[in-house]
Order: structure tokens, then sequence, then C-alpha cells
């Protein structure tokens, strides 16, 4: 197995599971739970490479800086990143609490994951935040035909 292959097993929960899918043998692809699955270094790392991206090609970048129930490790990093660098950003922690209407624990199934309630406040504060944005986009004269 490839050195990338190898480090996606290893980071990635998804790329574990497409590689699952197409490998009989499944032995080695558990993830370790005492390794941090993108380390902060390589997290800033691809955070400066889509900032780049986007800036070289004249699309704007917007971070959503995710909710979880018990977890806020990446809140710290992203809105640092979004202050130091000028980003739009959407922060669903400083966002999301004020609009639930229950304890915070009916809208995850589990530590990290979304019960449906939960996704529908997550995507309408998504959509708040980037539909301005769009609009906005949208007045300025395209190279090419827009979709309506």
């Amino acid at each position: 197995m490839g050195r990338l292959a190898s480090f996606l097993i290893e980071y990635s929960n998804l790329a574990r599971g497409l590689f699952q899918l197409g490998s009989r043998d499944r032995s080695g692809l558990k993830r370790n739970p005492h390794r941090t699955r993108v380390p902060a270094e390589h997290r800033e790392r691809l955070l400066e490479m889509a900032r780049s991206y986007c800036r070289e090609r004249g699309i704007e970048l917007v971070v959503v800086v995710p909710i979880y129930r018990e977890f806020s490790g990446h809140a710290v990093l992203l809105r640092s990143f979004v202050r130091e660098y000028g980003v739009s950003v959407v922060d669903l922690p400083a966002v999301l609490p004020s609009r639930f209407t229950g304890p915070r624990e009916t809208y995850f199934s589990d530590d990290a994951h979304p019960t449906p309630a939960g996704h529908a406040l997550i995507a309408g504060a998504i959509h708040e935040g980037v539909a301005p944005k769009i609009q906005e986009h949208r007045k300025v004269k395209l190279p090419f035909p827009s979709t309506p």
C-alpha cells in the first residue's frame, strides 16, 4: 500500500471506509483511537492551501466551524484562521445554541453526529451564512453563463 493510501487510512474515516469496501483483507484498517485524525499542523496547512487555491481563482472561501455535542477542538484553530486572514465564517457553536428549543443533547445522536433536528438547524445556519454571499456574487458578471 502506498504512502498516500496509508496516510488516508490513518487519518480519514471516509478513506478507511472506502478502502474497506474494496478490500477483502480488512485487517489493519481500524482507526487508532489514541491518534488525532488530522493533526493541528496538517489542518493549518490544509486551510492555507484552501485559502490559496480560492484566492488564485477568485473564489471566496467560507469556513464553517463545526458543532458537536461534547467537542470544541476544531473551533480554536478555525476561529484563529478566519481572524488572521479575514476569511468569511459560519460559526455554528456561536450561532446554534440560541436556536436550541430543547436540551443540546436532543440535537445529537452521540457526541459528534446530529439528529435530523440538529441537521436541520445546521443546514439553516449555513444557508443563512452563505446565501447572502451567493447573491452578492451573482451580481458580478460571470465570464460564462450562470444557471438559475
